[in-house]
């Protein structure tokens, strides 16, 4: 079956990391860390994972 709301879920959370990197007065490596972070904690469980497999 297909399950939309994992897709809809990812394109919300890449809309607030776009949003979030758009915000970043300054540039440092500290805070584009933190805001990667966030927008991979928004992500399904079952991506997170995959993405900690090969980070």
């Amino acid at each position: 079956m297909n399950e939309s709301l994992p897709d809809i879920k990812f394109v919300d959370t890449l809309v607030y990391l776009i949003s979030e990197l758009k915000e970043l007065k300054q540039t440092s490596f500290e805070k584009i860390d933190e805001a990667i972070n966030d927008f991979i904690n928004q992500l399904p469980r079952f991506i997170q994972i995959a993405l900690k497999q090969i980070i």
